[in-house]
């Protein structure tokens, strides 16, 4: 019977602990808990605009935006809403990258706000076309390229290479801001340069050729 007593506290023991071990580990994963940003995109004229990944609410919201050097941008919060917000910074130059801190953040039904941080880059313009995202689409082997402003074209042609081996199979469709590409399948990861000829901005005169790299 004591034998018994010894076993039945023992067990209460062990349970006791798993429970409270279970507490402490539990509560910093759920309380004030930030979003995971979704995307990043550069909007134009120093715009940006940050999707989260999970609804998202804020007090007393803030964004602070700083270079490498450690210099400090002015901000203006242009919108928010419950999946996004929407930024701008002035005194920028093309080319540089930046990082951000949004404060007074927290996923929906958290009890405590934290802060979320990231960067970007400022993309160049080239012949006064800035390429503001090139997506690579495994499931169907394409490459979408998008502009940031109208552009016109006249027998585009497009390579995507990487040590010296052209991937590109022939262009899809295009339209005013946008080309696909059809590729061979590309590695995940892997950094591969791009070269878009016969595209010209909308209302210039030469159709010029773009270049620039991509991560797949």
């Amino acid at each position: 019977m004591k034998k018994l007593k010894t076993n039945l506290l023992t067990v209460l023991f062990i349970v006791m602990t798993v429970l409270c071990t279970a507490t402490v580990f539990a509560t910093p994963c759920t309380v004030g808990a930030a979003p995971d940003i979704k995307k990043i995109d550069y909007e134009g004229k120093g715009r940006i605009d940050i999707d989260f990944a999970q609804a998202v609410q804020y007090k007393n919201v803030k964004v602070t935006v700083k270079d490498a050097n450690g210099k400090k941008y002015k901000v203006k919060i242009n919108g928010r809403d419950s999946d996004d917000i929407n930024f701008s910074i002035s005194g920028y130059k093309a080319g540089k990258k930046y990082k951000f801190t949004i404060s007074g953040i927290r996923v929906k039904g958290e009890t405590k706000y934290g802060s979320v941080k990231g960067s970007f880059k400022i993309p160049k313009q080239h012949y006064g076309i800035t390429v503001k995202e090139v997506e690579y689409e495994k499931a169907e082997n394409k490459i979408e390229i998008e502009f940031l402003e109208l552009v016109e074209w006249k027998s585009p042609k497009v390579k995507i290479k990487a040590g010296g081996k052209n991937y590109a199979l022939g262009v899809k469709e295009k339209d005013a801001n946008e080309i696909t590409v059809k590729v061979k399948e590309l590695t995940k990861g892997k950094t591969y340069s791009y070269s878009i000829s016969g595209i010209r901005k909308k209302g210039n005169t030469k159709y010029v050729t773009l270049t620039g790299k991509f991560v797949a």
